[in-house]
């Protein structure tokens, strides 16, 4: 399991709008590469290289029923905190492969 632990530098984050220009960016520099590739893997690519240049991307929607504390790990991708909604964040949140304590700087806080 990956533990976010100790002093983080905070990674800005981009707007909704920054984020998808990003990607149309992407689309349209790939042409006929980003259609061959398929709309998530553009979105993966874009949203590493943003992570890679020191950029957060926006997080998704949570998913309903579990705790909605969300952290980025070093690809830019957002993992949500496993655990029910409501629990004691002072015991971290877990999301399985990633967890990270509740006052880190990139939570996404709910």
């Amino acid at each position: 399991m990956t533990d976010t632990t100790g002093p983080a530098t905070i990674r800005p984050m981009l707007t909704d709008e920054q984020y998808e220009a990003a990607v149309e960016n992407a689309r349209t520099i790939s042409g006929r590469w980003a259609q061959a590739m398929g709309e998530d893997a553009l979105a993966e690519l874009v949203t590493a290289a943003l992570a890679g240049a020191g950029f957060r991307t926006p997080p998704p929607a949570p998913e309903p029923g579990q705790c909605a504390a969300q952290h980025p790990d070093e690809y830019g991708i957002w993992w949500q905190c496993a655990e029910e909604s409501g629990h004691d964040p002072s015991e971290r949140h877990d999301a399985g492969d990633w967890s990270w304590a509740h006052d880190d700087p990139e939570e996404a806080k709910p």
